[in-house]
């Protein structure tokens, strides 16, 4: 059994309620099989402390002076990388599609948990466009979204306009904009290679680019942001 099994099969016994210690986080963090592995912490960091400056009162410590916590949403938070570095002040709903993973990002945020700030699901955005009930749906001051090329759940699902025919890294971007609130912003992480076509992609969604970051030393073996807001 290798260590992805063996941490597999561990998460999947443990009781709804369980609780982990620092050991064992730090344990379940070496399994490389969800999507965000390989995000640089460097590059979580430049993207936190962009919204740290932009955002008012919105600091890793929080401030008790704000009148209301700023309100994130991840689409597929894989093992949770991005969201546990969230600034405190932050209430996250986290997406998933895979059970580990999901776990994974429970863990890594369960005093935000144990607080009311953090509710995670399995779930996908394609699922309210099936529905065709997204009038309802709520909207997010910070939306997060990390396409993988191996994402096709979307697809059979959202088939309103043909949308399940886009790769996956257009059609994230395209609808998790419909879950951001007015003036609020998207975050696209995406692959190096992949620059040219997320500039085309936004190209069409009338956003504003407001901030590109990358990791120069990582430029080939990790990943990109774009910081998009809502007109």
């Amino acid at each position: 059994m290798n260590r992805n099994e063996e941490i597999s099969r561990l998460i999947k016994s443990l009781p709804n309620d369980y609780f982990a210690s620092k050991e064992s986080i730090a344990f379940y963090k070496r399994y490389d099989a969800c999507d965000d592995f390989l995000l640089s912490k460097k590059l979580i960091n430049k993207i936190w402390e962009w919204f740290e400056e932009e955002i008012s009162n919105y600091s890793i410590i929080g401030n008790r002076d704000i009148a209301g916590s700023v309100s994130v949403l991840h689409t597929n938070s894989g093992a949770g990388k991005m969201l546990e570095r969230a600034p405190k002040n932050s209430t996250i709903t986290s997406y998933n599609l895979d059970y580990v993973c999901k776990r994974i990002s429970e863990f890594v945020c369960q005093e935000r948990d144990e607080e009311g700030n953090f509710y995670s699901e399995m779930k996908d955005i394609s699922n309210f466009f099936a529905i065709k009930n997204t009038n309802s749906s709520r909207k997010y001051t910070i939306v997060i979204t990390q396409p993988s090329s191996k994402m096709k759940y979307y697809k059979g699902i959202d088939c309103v306009d043909g949308m399940d025919s886009k790769e996956p890294l257009d059609y994230y971007t395209t609808r998790a904009l419909h879950f951001v609130d007015e003036d609020g912003y998207l975050v696209v992480v995406f692959e190096p290679s992949q620059k040219e076509e997320m500039k085309r992609i936004v190209g069409g969604l009338g956003v504003v680019i407001e901030k590109e970051i990358e990791v120069p030393e990582k430029k080939y073996t990790s990943y990109e942001a774009m910081i998009l807001r809502k007109k």
